[in-house]
């Protein structure tokens, strides 16, 4: 626990996850007072957890040289993948197939995508700025988007695969990709994996395994 009046648990989230989101290979950092086997602490942990959340997969990290700074999980974190599926009948999967490609080759097209993004809530408003921040670059941002399940290969609805930075150094929700990419329509949007700067997964490949 921390120190100090109020002590709560040394954990940390990679990415928190927006409302209304779920995810499938969260991350997160938790130290122990006590050394704890990697399997009793999952299974002591999913016993206290609801059915909807549950933990996967525990591992023991090595403890850093005395020499080397700790890199905290959240400044490993450079992308993420998602899977937004959008909410219209199997009827139109064709037609807004359709408008989905036209609008991928549209975006990953332009060198640029200047967009006014809105003020985050929890910001604190400029009250001497006269006039309204600039318009902000999300093609940088954007690293793919691909389209799935084509209706005339597959009977599912077709879905979008979104590859987009996360973390310090550059971030952009995925509602906000997919209000260009489509804005009249709802998507259902689940978080794939969570992947460090260069790309890479931060899931060990030990975990991996049993996440597949």
């Amino acid at each position: 626990y921390t120190q100090g009046f109020n002590p709560s648990p040394k954990l940390s989230l990679a990415v928190p996850l927006p409302l209304f989101q779920e995810g499938l290979r969260e991350l997160a950092e938790i130290e122990l007072d006590n050394p704890v086997e990697a399997f009793q602490l999952k299974e002591r942990l999913n016993r206290q957890l609801p059915p909807e959340i549950q933990i996967i997969e525990c591992y023991e990290i090595e403890e850093e040289k005395p020499q080397t700074a700790k890199k905290s999980l959240q400044s490993q974190v450079g992308m993420a993948t998602y899977k937004a599926v959008p909410m219209v009948k199997e009827a139109v999967a064709s037609d807004i197939a359709t408008k989905l490609t036209n609008a991928i080759e549209d975006i990953m097209s332009k060198e640029h995508l200047f967009a006014q993004m809105p003020q985050d809530s929890d910001a604190k408003p400029n009250r001497t700025a006269k006039e309204s921040p600039k318009p902000k670059d999300l093609r940088p941002l954007i690293h793919s988007i691909t389209l799935h399940s084509l209706p005339q290969v597959s009977n599912e609805l077709p879905w979008l695969e979104l590859k987009l930075a996360t973390g310090s150094e550059g971030h952009i929700k995925p509602q906000d990709v997919l209000d260009l990419v489509c804005p009249d329509t709802t998507f259902r949007v689940t978080r794939l994996d969570i992947l460090s700067k260069s790309g890479e997964p931060l899931v060990p490949v030990s975990a991996a395994k049993t996440l597949n």
